[in-house]
């Protein structure tokens, strides 16, 4: 089996003080280490979002960064939702 075979894709909403303290960028760099594709950006109503691709070990090392949050991030509730896969090839800043 193929690396992608085992691929799954999870949509994350990151409710707190998460915009204008460089998170974007945290996660940003957590997922480049962790091999994990897809993006981060800012919503209008003071959320961010995050669509990743990757493996289940790596989805959940992942969404431990995402809950512990950046050293001026206050992390107060992440939401997560199943997804589908769609083939990007790098994860980037939105």
């Amino acid at each position: 089996m193929s690396f992608q075979n085992y691929e799954m894709a999870r949509i994350y909403k990151i409710h707190g003080l998460v915009q204008g303290v460089g998170f974007r960028s945290f996660v940003y760099y957590k997922a480049q280490s962790l091999g994990i594709h897809g993006y981060v950006q800012n919503e209008t109503d003071g959320t961010v979002t995050v669509f990743a691709e990757g493996n289940k070990d790596t989805l959940s090392t992942f969404e431990k960064y995402l809950r512990a949050g950046s050293d001026f991030s206050h992390v107060t509730e992440v939401e997560i939702f199943d997804a589908l896969p769609s083939g990007y090839n790098d994860f980037e800043i939105r």
